[in-house]
């Protein structure tokens, strides 16, 4: 802040460390929009390309990991793209950091071939240069093989996966490290069936940040949701009302809920009011509820549906999600 002040006009490359540098703080805090906003700034100061000195190449992986900490997968999934179409010439961020990134993004997609090469890149290029453990990059490219493993339900090797992310977050020392995979951590054990364990892990998660904005708020309250229709819908309702309802996640927990409490005509409703999928994961659990919903009253079309869900699945083998 006090750089800030005393270069009140700064431009170019002076204007986007300063405002990179505030984007990193912002995440610190758990505030993701404000970051994005910042790096979006300072994106803008380099002329939308960093040069290869300095921290200016580590300028797509904060943006990145911005956009996850927010829930915002499309927009991340938008900078990567453009990260691994233009290297930006240092080989941690080209050769690690964004294969790593993107094979989470295509994990959590439901690409799971493009995510195990991708990961597999990652960790390959790490070894090489002789990364640590505790290397971002090296984190998300095992929490894309775990990942990958519990859509494929291949419990044993997720969790031995996850057992070594958490070590390599620890030792990381870096709060956005450590508080993403501790988030994952409770997914997992909500997908295990351990209740204790999936409530005690997004406490914990929640604690790491001071100020969470709502974006983070909503992450935080969705995996709160996918908990309590785990494990005790009547729970769900009071959950639901507190997140953003013009977010699509929000409209699939409430179709969720509506089906487990067997009201078919609801999750029909809400359903038919969502945009069209964006990502394969989306599309095959949006035919899987959609198959739900009708069974009761059409079953020709519900098979449909499912027809959709295992013809979309099936190349990938998107076995949890059906």
């Amino acid at each position: 802040e006090r750089v800030r002040r005393a270069h009140p006009a700064a431009d170019g490359e002076l204007a986007a460390l300063i405002e990179a540098a505030l984007s990193e703080h912002h995440q610190h805090r758990g505030q993701p929009l404000e970051a994005i906003r910042r790096m979006r700034v300072a994106m803008d100061a380099l002329g939308g390309q960093p040069p290869t000195r300095g921290l200016f190449p580590l300028v797509f992986t904060a943006s990145v990991r911005a956009h996850l900490q927010a829930g915002e997968t499309d927009q991340a999934a938008a900078v990567l793209e453009r990260a691994l179409a233009h290297p930006v010439g240092s080989p941690v961020p080209d050769d690690v950091r964004h294969p790593a990134l993107a094979a989470y993004v295509a994990a959590v997609s439901g690409e799971l071939v493009r995510a195990e090469r991708l990961a597999a890149r990652a960790i390959s290029a790490a070894d090489r240069l002789g990364l640590a453990n505790h290397e971002p990059g090296r984190v998300f490219a095992g929490l894309a093989r775990v990942e990958l493993h519990l859509e494929r339900d291949e419990r044993e090797p997720a969790v031995r996966i996850l057992d070594q992310v958490t070590k390599a977050g620890d030792a990381s020392h870096r709060l956005t490290s450590e508080s993403v995979v501790t988030l994952h951590r409770a997914k997992v054990a909500r997908v295990l069936g351990d209740e204790v364990a999936a409530g005690a892990l997004l406490t914990l998660t929640q604690l790491f940040y001071s100020e969470p904005d709502k974006a983070l708020r909503q992450v935080f309250g969705q995996e709160a949701v996918a908990q309590a229709l785990r494990f005790d819908p009547s729970k769900a309702a009071p959950l639901i009302a507190e997140l953003d309802q013009d977010r699509v996640e929000t409209q699939v927990l409430r179709a969720r809920q509506a089906l487990l409490e067997h009201d078919d005509h609801t999750a029909v409703a809400v359903l038919a009011d969502l945009p069209p999928p964006t990502t394969r994961r989306t599309e095959v659990e949006r035919s899987v509820l959609c198959a739900l919903s009708m069974l009761e009253r059409d079953v020709d079309r519900a098979n449909r549906h499912v027809h959709d869900a295992v013809s979309a699945g099936q190349p990938e083998r998107l076995i949890r999600t059906i």
